[in-house]
């Protein structure tokens, strides 16, 4: 029976693929290449990672020295000979050191007999042990529509209106085909990348040779992350980037659809991706079906790619199987001892889906580890334009935890994953019981991102006069200590500034003075210091555009909550007024800055003594005072404003 994990009707046509062609050439070793720090073949593969992989491995690693044998090339000699020879080479995984090529079985033993091959295996047998060396902006509130059952389960809704959206995390998706050419809320994904592992090109969705709903799977289960259509259906991280891989073939299930997946999740690794989810599995396959003792965490090399890319930084989830509510259910590579396997609830939240298959792994180990709702969630309705319709299985309830995962690590990228798992967990409804069949239970991603460190918004830029606002929600407020802006108005130009907080809950701003700008465009970069460590938007060493011409709010952001209050704003730099105080009035003062400065205000009667006086520190921004004068009798007296060097007075006249 082919596992894929979506309880949808398939026409399942038997098309024979000659497979018993198709082999694994295992090697002995990578030849002569040799790989130590910083010497040549070190550098040449550095340089071929992505920079995000590199980053992740040296946060998730601990050390400069984040290559291992795994990462060394198959050596080319090696295949120039079988090519040579007439192997036709299909694929390579270099962290195992072997190939899948197509090879007339009279070959075989020829093949076996090079000195440089460890094995020959068809793609149909069990795997041996062999241990080798080796955007979218300005959207305004979300209307969450269909989606708002499965998002509010979570608690997404209340990271949404912060603004949090997946922007600038990487997530990866391996299913059966993505077809982003129709439905309205996928198809301006913001996908990077895509590869058909199946017919070696990058079309994702269907081609001839597939059976016609081939697509569908990955794309109901795509949708449930990178969608957005306001007031129908939001995905949770819409403006994350994607990588797509297809790999699962649905005119059969073989081994070498766990090739593929482990052949994908090195290239989504490679690439830097941050997340990954596979809403497939595998243990009853068209021959040589898994036991259940083949899922001890690391047997299949689907499993074991999971394994090797966790310890690399990549959060890998899987969903847990279909297989019912019964233990030992469990399918491969949700087994993987270092996978977030996935298991379903109702609607209600509460109960678990009939569907949802148990753990633990063979060796023991708890799965799943969460559960998000599977039953009765509304996705897309594959080849529609603009409907939505219920469908269930643990491949509905897997994207739903990757995506609040990419919510997650968006926030905090230098974090490493095995932390972030475990906050994840923490923040879970049975994470003081959890089992084999809730795992650690229903998280809650806001309380995650509370016990994760201080999380800092994408920034909103709004015109406030003279001034640009920014501002920005950060939280948890019991952990910030002081919050700043470094703005880069040149190369030779660059200034910090206090981040003023606001009344309205996790809310900051900062009032950017417009002549500061030398151009249209500055750079900017938040640091907000707390009691354990130091915090950065976008980054510790990355910038953010700051533009004078456009406004940008953050999608899901009440714009209502951010618009600048109604200040008076000083035609010149200092205002008091009225100079006749009459009644036991007040007198005001307003003052704009363009910068931050220690404030005195004083109020001296005609004989020089003080009868009020006020220090604080405040700008750049309109600053506006209100001064109640009830106990001062009447007479003359002057109002003084020091600030920058600057001392600016005014006499003012009282009469209580």
């Amino acid at each position: 029976m082919k596992i894929i994990i979506l309880i949808i009707s398939l026409v399942i046509f038997n098309i024979s693929l000659n497979a018993q062609n198709l082999y694994r050439i295992y090697l002995k070793d990578k030849g002569n290449q040799v790989l130590e720090y910083n010497n040549d073949l070190y550098n040449d593969i550095l340089n071929k990672l992505d920079k995000r992989a590199v980053e992740r491995r040296k946060i998730n690693l601990k050390t400069d020295n984040i290559l291992s044998d795994k990462d060394i090339p198959i050596y080319e000699n090696y295949l120039d000979s079988l090519v040579n020879y007439g192997v036709s080479i299909r694929s390579k995984l270099k962290w195992y050191n072997y190939i899948i090529a197509w090879i007339d079985s009279s070959e075989v033993e020829d093949i076996r007999n090079y000195s440089f091959v460890e094995q020959v295996q068809p793609i149909v047998e069990h795997y041996n042990n062999i241990n080798n060396t080796l955007e979218f902006n300005n959207c305004d509130l979300f209307e969450y529509g269909k989606s708002f059952n499965h998002l509010d389960m979570l608690n997404i809704p209340n990271l949404h209106r912060y603004g949090f959206t997946g922007k600038g995390v990487r997530i990866g998706f391996l299913d059966n085909g993505f077809d982003l050419r129709t439905h309205i809320a996928i198809k301006n994904a913001n996908v990077k990348k895509a590869y058909d592992f199946i017919f070696r090109d990058s079309i994702v969705h269907n081609e001839e040779a597939d059976i016609d709903s081939q697509d569908d799977h990955g794309s109901v289960v795509f949708s449930t992350v990178a969608a957005f259509d306001n007031g129908n259906y939001i995905g949770i991280a819409p403006n994350a980037e994607f990588y797509l891989a297809k790999t699962e073939d649905n005119r059969s299930e073989t081994y070498l659809e766990l090739d593929n997946f482990a052949e994908a999740i090195i290239w989504m690794e490679n690439n830097g991706v941050d997340v990954i989810n596979a809403s497939l599995g595998y243990k009853s396959l068209d021959s040589n079906s898994l036991s259940y003792d083949n899922l001890d965490g690391n047997y299949t090399i689907a499993s074991r790619s999971i394994n090797d890319a966790s310890t690399m930084g990549m959060i890998c989830v899987i969903a847990s199987g279909n297989n019912g509510d019964l233990p030992r259910t469990l399918i491969s590579p949700a087994d993987a001892d270092s996978s977030v396997a996935v298991g379903a609830l109702n609607g209600d939240g509460v109960t678990l889906s009939g569907f949802s298959s148990n753990g633990p792994n063979a060796k023991g180990n708890l799965k799943p580890n969460l559960v998000a709702q599977g039953g009765g969630i509304y996705s897309i309705s594959p080849n529609s334009v603009d409907s939505y319709s219920p469908t269930s299985g643990t491949s509905l309830s897997s994207p739903l935890i990757a995506g609040i995962f990419g919510l997650l690590k968006s926030a905090f990228r230098y974090t490493d994953s095995y932390t972030l798992k475990s906050k994840m967990y923490q923040s879970a409804d049975k994470y003081d019981t959890p089992d084999n069949r809730f795992g650690y239970g229903l998280p809650n991603i806001f309380l995650a991102f509370s016990n994760s460190g201080v999380a800092i918004s994408p920034e909103n830029q709004l015109d406030n006069g003279e001034f640009r606002r920014l501002v920005f929600y950060i939280f948890p407020e019991n952990q910030i200590l002081d919050a700043e802006i470094e703005v880069n108005y040149s190369e030779y130009k660059s200034k910090t500034y206090p981040l003023v907080k606001r009344g309205i809950d996790n809310q900051y701003f900062i009032d950017i003075p417009k002549q500061e700008f030398e151009t249209d465009l500055a750079e900017a970069r938040i640091k907000v210091k707390s009691y354990l460590s130091d915090y950065y938007y976008p980054s510790m060493t990355d910038f953010f555009e700051i533009s004078l011409e456009n406004e940008l709010v953050q999608c899901g952001v009440n714009r209502n909550e951010i618009v600048p209050e109604e200040l008076y704003s000083p035609i010149s730099g200092v205002e008091i007024y009225p100079t006749l105080i009459q009644n036991y009035g007040k007198v005001n003062l307003a003052l704009s800055l363009i910068d931050n400065y220690s404030i005195e205000i004083n109020i001296t009667d005609i004989q020089g003594r003080k009868i009020y006086e006020e220090y604080q520190k405040y700008g750049p921004g309109v600053l506006n005072r209100h001064i109640e004068l009830n106990n001062v009798i009447s007479g003359a007296y002057f109002i003084s404003v020091i600030y920058g060097g600057k001392r600016i007075s005014k006499k003012v006249v009282i009469l209580n």
